[in-house]
């Protein structure tokens, strides 16, 4: 008899489990198979930028001008935007003479965008350290981060990139890189070491001494031009480091001239 109750009862068990298995298939018929959903609303850069117009619409403006949107929203790559707001923009207009973008050379905008852009992720942590950033820009320049007082007071509310402008809001996640806001557009640096020498006669002995060397066209020249087997051209940024001696120092050697 004990045996037959065993018997009964492990049947019973068993169709138990068979039951449950049956709704379990049932219930893994996923009812929403072949719509698509948003999971997430991070965007990637350029994209969110765009979502923001009474912010970003100007630099969104740029950005194609200079056929960097695309680039900067590239899923696979990683960037750190540093983006002026629509009022830094105008400003900058105002500082340059001209009433829109398209009144500026394309390629001194590409250059503009190029030292607003790092091709890495520079997290919050790391911004706030402070000092030079550890990646250059696609500008092949360094950024620099430093600390100071507003009429908001310091700390956060007083972060400045290159000394010139404001962060307004720190390290936006997008899905392929962070965003820093700035309140000014960030002056890039196309002016060559020649360019320097040239427009302050403090230094006309000197620049003389650089015209009779030889070194004129070195210093006067940012980009060497290189081409691969394939004919591929590319740029490479040149860069140095020039000690000036000025006409003061010269003067109290006797030098009146470069003869």
């Amino acid at each position: 008899m004990g045996s037959l109750n065993k018997r009964i009862t492990m049947k019973t068990i068993n169709k138990l489990i068979n039951a449950i298995l049956i709704m379990l298939l049932v219930a893994c018929n996923d009812p929403y198979e072949g719509k698509t959903f948003q999971i997430y609303e991070e965007l990637p850069a350029a994209t969110y930028l765009e979502s923001r117009p009474e912010d970003f619409s100007m630099w969104i403006e740029i950005l194609h001008y200079a056929d960097m949107y695309n680039a900067v929203n590239h899923a696979s790559q990683t960037f750190t935007l540093f983006v002026p707001d629509n009022e830094a923009v105008e400003n900058f207009y105002k500082k340059m003479g001209v009433s829109s973008f398209e009144e500026l050379d394309k390629t001194y905008v590409q250059e503009l965008v190029k030292y607003h852009t790092i091709n890495a992720e520079i997290s919050q942590k790391i911004f706030l350290f402070g000092g030079k950033l550890t990646s250059p820009t696609v500008s092949g320049d360094y950024l620099s981060v430093s600390f100071g007082e507003n009429e908001s007071g310091g700390g956060l509310n007083a972060i400045y990139v290159n000394g010139e402008a404001r962060v307004k809001e720190l390290a936006i996640e997008t899905t392929n890189g962070l965003i820093y806001v700035l309140d000014a557009v960030l002056t890039p640096l196309v002016e060559t070491l020649y360019d320097r020498l040239e427009e302050n006669q403090d230094y006309s002995i000197f620049k003389e001494a650089v015209d009779l060397s030889g070194w004129k066209k070195r210093l006067d020249t940012p980009y060497d031009t290189v081409y691969s087997q394939l004919g591929k051209v590319s740029y490479m940024k040149k860069n140095y480091t020039l000690l000036i001696v000025s006409n003061g120092v010269f003067a109290q050697e006797g030098i009146q001239n470069v003869n």
